[in-house]
């Protein structure tokens, strides 16, 4: 849906793939870092494309050709002799700290007659424009993100082209930028955030400008309708409006919203529907980790760590993911009696929500102590709970002694029947399916038959569960079951019969839930590294299968050793 170029003299290059009719004539929109440092063939290359107008979004102190910081001038920049338009977006200095929300949500807030100033430009030029500002990432990147919202964009479509930014600019820029702020003594927090800020998208800042947006009406129109009105509020003409969704109408990927009264999943943001008061379900994304197995040490094998890999599931959720509503956690958030642990996955849970600003949902496993996890936040302390997701409804349950018990179930069946029609999804520790693993086959939960008979009952659309470190699918009493690989170390599936091995190897798992479907994505994060091997012939009288199916068996590690493709 959008074509990249290399541009000489610039970076970050890339057209949104609406042609001219006229076959040849090059495309409507164009974007850009700067082009202060636009080389002869750089100018040949854009005139190839039909760029026949520049917006130029930076401030006056930003460039050579100054004018007024409230109005639209005509300059010719010195680089090239393509016409072009200025419309400062900051009205000010721009600003080198602070939190790119925070930032991005000013600009909503406080400069929407120049946003809607600069739409208009794009709006109204018959040909082809080009717009950029410094590294074509923040400024830019709302610009043309309120445009193709205005217009009937999908806002999936748009937060992917928003994110390429971020992979675009931090090769172009990190050295310098890293340079600049060590010199500044910035704690770790604003550090972080200043090197966010000028190297990075992350899908989670353009969700909070399309949150925002969604909440213009009191949240219940399309988002569609709330951007264009947005951009009318602040002066863009209905002429203008018009020929914006004229230019974009070829990239349009989901219907268009025309009445106040729809309730349309495809043109609103999915992430706002439970923000916003929304109660029917629609698409909900959620991603499943398990079996972290932190301990007081911080390490198992002396090599495996499941709490090190959240930055891996952080970089790859940032860099990789355009929509995230929950993060699901199916147990064993620590090593049998590592209860020291808890404070470590209680910070590193919070730093998984901070960061992707989402929630992150944990229940205890086999090996966790519910009674010695008092560092945990208290939504994630509570044995068993019920979250509204997106018109889903999310029942965590507590299976860490490897039941649930007869309360439990009783809290279950009062808790389906308070609203019998609405779609659900149970997290549990133990799967209430077999493992294909012959050691593994003992390890269900103990009264996966009542429980089942509770689910049929009611739509449950899935389980998510953990325990047997490696991913399962299954469909048990007409309910979907998935098993989660872990964060911590996955067993080697291919060994002999009697034969118990790990390997130091993290995942996640994608499930994304609509109104109908499902579908459940196994991502592999880490190398692999074989950890231990156990012939559980020679040892029962040290280990239970019990032991070995959750926890790290009692044994000398192996020599490390890549066994990945064996």
């Amino acid at each position: 849906m959008y074509t990249e170029f290399d541009v000489a003299g610039t970076y970050n290059t890339r057209a949104i793939n609406t042609q001219k009719s006229e076959p040849g004539s090059g495309y409507f929109l164009l974007r850009s870092a700067t082009l202060d440092n636009l080389t002869a063939v750089g100018v040949a290359k854009l005139r190839q494309l039909g760029v026949d107008q520049i917006l130029d979004l930076r401030e006056p102190t930003e460039r050579e050709a100054a004018g007024s910081a409230e109005q639209k001038i005509v300059s010719f920049a010195p680089a090239h002799d393509i016409p072009t338009v200025s419309v400062p977006l900051y009205g000010t200095q721009p600003p080198q700290l602070g939190n790119i929300v925070d930032i991005y949500l000013h600009l909503l807030t406080q400069r929407g007659n120049a946003i809607a100033a600069a739409v208009a430009v794009l709006a109204e030029h018959p040909g082809t424009t080009l717009v950029h500002c410094t590294a074509g990432k923040d400024r830019t990147g709302l610009v043309v993100a309120l445009a193709q919202l205005a217009a009937g964009v999908d806002p999936h479509a748009i937060i992917a082209d928003y994110v390429r930014s971020g992979k675009n600019v931090r090769p172009q820029r990190e050295t310098v930028v890293t340079k600049t702020l060590s010199k500044q003594r910035l704690s770790g927090t604003a550090y972080t955030e200043a090197l966010q800020l000028h190297l990075d998208s992350p899908a989670s800042a353009m969700q909070s400008v399309f949150e925002h947006i969604s909440t213009i009406g009191g949240g219940q129109r399309c988002l569609q309708s709330n951007a264009a009105d947005y951009l009318l509020r602040h002066g863009l003409s209905t002429q203008a409006l018009t020929a914006l969704k004229q230019k974009l109408k070829g990239h349009i990927t989901h219907s268009h919203c025309e009445r106040s009264d729809v309730n349309s999943g495809s043109d609103r943001l999915d992430s706002q529907l439970a923000k916003n008061g929304h109660t029917s379900c629609d698409n909900l994304t959620i991603v499943h980790l398990s079996d972290i197995h932190a301990s007081n040490t911080g390490q198992l094998y002396d090599t495996a760590d499941g709490l090190s890999h959240f930055d891996a599931v952080i970089d790859y959720l940032q860099n990789r993911m355009t929509k995230l509503d929950a993060i699901v956690i199916t147990g064993d958030l620590i090593e049998r009696g590592n209860y020291a642990a808890y404070d470590r996955v209680e910070d590193a849970c919070q730093r998984l929500s901070d960061t992707l600003r989402v929630p992150v949902i944990t229940v205890y496993g086999n090996h966790d102590s519910p009674k010695h996890a008092t560092t945990l936040a208290p939504e994630r302390r509570e044995p068993y709970s019920v979250i509204e997701l997106k018109g889903f409804r999310l029942v965590r349950l507590n299976s860490a002694d490897g039941s649930l018990g007869e309360q439990q179930m009783r809290w279950l069946a009062n808790t389906l029947e308070q609203d019998p029609e609405k779609q659900t999804i149970l997290a549990l520790h133990h799967p209430p399916t077999i493992s294909p693993v012959p050691h593994l086959q003992n390890q269900t939960l103990l009264d996966t038959a009542e429980l089942l008979h509770i689910t049929a009952k009611y739509p449950v659309r899935a389980i998510l569960a953990g325990h047997y470190h490696h991913h399962l699918s299954a469909t048990v009493a007409q309910t979907t079951v998935f098993v989660g690989a872990p964060l911590a170390y996955h067993l080697n599936t291919l060994k002999a019969p009697g034969i118990v091995a790990g390997y130091r190897s993290a995942w996640l798992s994608i499930a994304n839930f609509t109104a109908t479907d499902v579908s459940y994505t196994p991502i592999h994060l880490t190398p692999s590294t074989e950890l231990f091997q156990k012939d559980l012939n020679e040892s029962q009288q040290h280990a239970s299968s019990a032991d070995i199916a959750g926890s790290t068996p009692e044994s000398t590690p192996a020599q490390t050793t890549n066994i990945e493709g064996k």
